[in-house]
């Protein structure tokens, strides 16, 4: 006979309490509810759940704090359930332990497809792993969750721990953005790569020696994430594309060696080697402040064009466009 999960339910809100709790029992869960910080300590200490559902605005107790405090004794999976939406809420919540993060209000198959994977990761076979799994410099042992650089223990939160894990069994690949979500949080969150984008910041942080010009795990721009083995090899990306380049001039200056569109021969090598010097101080191309450039661009060039439409829009109608 199966054993049903129990999972802990904490959440102060009576609706909340009534609405989630039987649409888990339906579904087979057994599920313990806590309205407090403290009456869900001693519910996890005196039997421990399989998986804790937890709201961070508690009466006595921040939701952080019962994180920090479970996370500190056990490895059960945490689904925060809040209201906070912030970025620096869900930050500091994974941080602490969380597992995933779900804003209110949420959808019920959501919440369930979540709580599902949480339960699914945990229950895998064999997952603890036989030994130390040694990729370069970075030593991660699967049975005690510890990892170490050069023989330096990192800290790192659960789902900081599985991205690293995945990525380093597939290191050297390229892992695409949505292969990595569904991985870690489930085909429903493929759509949700701002998840992604904040636990890799989070990851670098703690595993890269500078985390602007990270050396381990590198991004691939419009595609996803590579895990480098050997971190000497980081940079040959870029001197890659610079030998390309030069090759490329190489090629032009010899085919075209005379005739008028030499001058445009002198403009294309000038713009070879101002690329050149660009990468040259901007080591942090594959890094997430690419992204970051990209996206202030879009917001600029998108602001831009509406202005020049309500211009056009409003001619005759004497108001002034900002």
């Amino acid at each position: 006979m199966c054993v049903p999960s129990r999972i802990l339910l904490v959440d102060d809100e009576t609706a909340i309490q009534r609405a989630v709790a039987p649409l888990l029992r339906a579904r087979g869960y057994e599920v313990e509810v806590a309205g407090t910080g403290v009456q869900a300590l001693q519910a996890a200490a005196d039997r421990p759940p399989d998986l804790i559902v937890l709201d961070l605005g508690l009466p006595d107790l921040e939701g952080t704090e019962v994180c920090r405090r479970v996370r500190a004794t056990s490895a059960v999976p945490i689904l925060v359930l809040s209201a906070r939406g912030a970025e620096t809420d869900k930050v500091q919540a994974l941080d602490l332990g969380a597992d995933d993060y779900v804003t209110k209000p949420f959808g019920p198959e959501e919440l369930l497809a979540r709580i599902r994977v949480a339960l699914r990761r945990r229950s895998v076979p064999g997952s603890e792993g036989t030994g130390p799994f040694i990729v370069g410099e970075i030593t991660i042992d699967e049975a005690r969750r510890r990892v170490l650089r050069s023989g330096v223990e990192l800290r790192l939160t659960p789902k900081e721990f599985e991205l690293l894990l995945l990525l380093a069994r597939n290191h050297d690949r390229v892992l695409t953005h949505k292969a990595i979500l569904k991985a870690i949080w489930g085909p429903n969150a493929v759509e949700q790569p701002e998840h992604l984008w904040t636990l890799v910041a989070q990851l670098r942080r703690k595993i890269e020696p500078d985390p602007s010009t990270p050396k381990f795990l590198l991004s691939e721009p419009w595609v996803g994430y590579r895990f480098v083995a050997d971190a000497s090899c980081a940079g040959l990306v870029i001197s890659a594309v610079r030998l390309g380049m030069v090759a490329v001039l190489a090629g032009l200056l010899w085919i075209v060696a005379a005739g008028p569109i030499v001058p445009a021969c002198g403009l294309t090598a000038a713009a070879a080697i101002a690329w050149c010097r660009w990468l040259d101080g901007h080591p942090g191309l594959t890094s997430e402040a690419f992204h970051d450039r990209r996206r202030v661009h879009r917001r600029h060039h998108r602001a831009l064009r509406h202005r020049r439409v309500l211009r056009r829009r409003l001619p005759a109608s004497g108001v002034t466009c900002p």
